[in-house]
């Protein structure tokens, strides 16, 4: 490996331990601040009106969710990029690409907060969330079977503890059923008042998130070993 490759899997590794790092704050906090809807209570009106409440603080947390996902799917293009100079993997390239389409899925997703933050009629307040949703839950699977994917790869190649990266693929797999459960429960408007329409996506993402730090911290530092 040439230094220029060598600089290029340390940058890439960098920024996937920062990344990951952010991303992983501002889901917590989000959690901490927001959590499930109460029973009874308009589902899209109620993550709506919590937006509102959090008034500017909302933009500091897109701003900072923003840039940590950047530097998430940065780390993971460089990954691969280094990956296939040792050995060529379409489906790895195919991870990726699912990956980074649906990192800026969750991107395009939680800018409409800030669009939540600016709109003032709750009626118009309450569309903006339920279309938030939707691209929520329509790029989700698209994301996170790109990151099994990628994450089934490394285990082949023992990147990083194989075991781990299997356990990872086989949790993101499982996210997908739940997004795909919700979303199709979601598509009766009965469901809107029913907090536990949105459990499953909704627990499913959390744990996700707790594999996903993990993960990135691990091939962050594998990467900037190299």
């Amino acid at each position: 490996m040439t230094m220029n490759n060598s600089s290029s899997s340390k940058l890439g590794g960098q920024c996937l331990i920062v990344g990951a790092i952010i991303s992983f704050i501002i889901f917590i906090i989000q959690i901490l601040v927001s959590g499930p809807p109460p029973g009874n209570e308009h589902i899209f009106s109620y993550f709506a009106n919590e937006t509102v409440a959090k008034g500017s603080a909302t933009v500091i947390y897109t701003l900072l969710w923003m840039f940590g996902n950047v530097l998430i799917a940065f780390g993971i293009l460089v990954l691969n990029g280094h990956l296939q100079e040792q050995q060529k993997d379409t489906m790895l390239s195919l991870g990726t690409f699912l990956f980074i389409v649906g990192q800026i899925g969750f991107m395009l997703a939680t800018t409409m907060d800030v669009s939540i933050i600016y709109a003032q009629d709750p009626i118009e307040i309450a569309n903006i969330a339920s279309g938030q949703m939707s691209i929520f839950f329509m790029f989700g699977p698209v994301a996170f079977l790109g990151g099994a994917l990628v994450s089934l790869n490394l285990a082949s190649r023992e990147y990083i503890n194989a075991l781990y990266s299997r356990i990872t693929a086989v949790v993101f797999l499982i996210v997908i059923l739940a997004f795909a459960y919700t979303a199709f429960n979601m598509a009766d408007p009965s469901n809107h008042y029913i907090p536990s329409t949105i459990m499953p996506a909704f627990a499913g993402i959390s744990i996700a998130q707790f594999f996903a730090v993990i993960w990135n911290l691990m091939v962050g530092m594998k990467m900037m070993r190299i």
